[in-house]
């Protein structure tokens, strides 16, 4: 007996339960492709998405379905969420499932997006979830965060550490949400560190480095919330970071970037925070010597 295929068709999110796209669509697909295949719709904006050390997960907790458990997966009708489209896009290629239409591909559109194009090109990440606020509020209050407190809660588009929180218990982290009701919101596990690192490339090769820790109680290592910055020599640094470092801003196509690494201080694990297509050159820490990489860096090309 031949196996029934699986197809999903995910759509933005259902306006109403009498959309459209949501009942028609389905139904003429159903009617034409007939009883061999079995046709699941699903919302971008429901969700949710989890990068651990070693693995990735894409299901709807709530409708009880995980991507991979699907054949072939078609995006219709998602509108402005190109940045969660990409993220799919991210898991199904690693996962090798067809989707429609190839012009979805992975890219940094938010810093989650960003994280699971890296994790994809085999970049550790800091382990992270991301979903729907009312979904990671979910399971922030029935503890179904895959890692345990402090969490960070961070604004999934910020900039400067902006909107950047630690919760050290529930409460504190629902807090934050109910604060913020308009900001998109990743939440990731803490990482015990003793600064960041700002690696700066120019043309895929690392022009300067600057290790930058915060001095006050703050869980943030920007210059611009205060942290002090200091420039550090290539030598401190293994070839593996220093090849996942170039491969980040590679991965994002960047001739000029400012990669961001933290290095576990328990274990020695690193990870790529994030990678900056416009880092701070005339201002922030050592403006003379960033500015000087770049100037030079311009001259290496006329």
């Amino acid at each position: 007996m031949e196996e029934t295929k699986r197809i999903l068709i995910l759509i933005n999110e259902r306006v109403s339960p009498t959309d459209k796209n949501w009942t028609f669509f389905r139904k003429e697909v159903e009617k034409s492709i007939g009883s061999k295949f079995e046709i699941t719709m699903g919302e971008l904006r429901t969700l949710t998405f989890e990068l651990s050390r070693t693995d990735s997960k894409l299901y709807d907790r709530e409708r009880g379905f995980s991507l991979d458990n699907f054949d072939l997966v078609v995006f219709r009708f998602i509108r402005s969420d190109r940045a969660l489209a990409s993220s799919c896009a991210s898991y199904l290629q690693l996962k090798n499932i067809p989707y429609i239409d190839r012009q979805i591909q992975p890219y940094p559109g938010s810093k989650f997006a960003a994280q699971a194009m890296h994790f994809g090109n085999g970049i550790m990440c800091i382990p992270s979830v991301y979903s729907n606020s009312t979904e990671l509020q979910y399971m922030i209050q029935n503890d179904l965060m895959p890692f345990g407190y402090p969490l960070i809660v961070k604004d999934n588009n910020g900039k400067k550490g902006r909107l950047n929180f630690i919760a050290r218990d529930k409460n504190t982290a629902l807090e934050i949400f109910q604060q913020n009701p308009e900001v998109d919101f990743i939440v990731q596990e803490f990482i015990e560190n003793d600064g960041d690192y700002r690696f700066l490339l120019m043309g895929g090769k690392i022009s300067l480095i600057i290790h930058r820790q915060a001095q006050t109680d703050s869980h943030l290592n920007n210059t611009s919330q205060g942290a002090v910055a200091k420039v550090v020599d290539i030598s401190n640094f293994s070839a593996k970071i220093i090849s996942d470092v170039i491969q980040s801003a590679e991965n994002e196509k960047l001739d000029v970037a400012g990669v961001d690494l933290m290095i576990d201080r328990n274990t020695g694990q690193h990870y790529i925070i994030e990678v900056n297509s416009s880092p701070q050159l005339a201002t922030g820490a050592v403006p003379e010597q960033k500015m000087k990489a770049y100037t030079d860096y311009l001259m290496s090309l006329l």
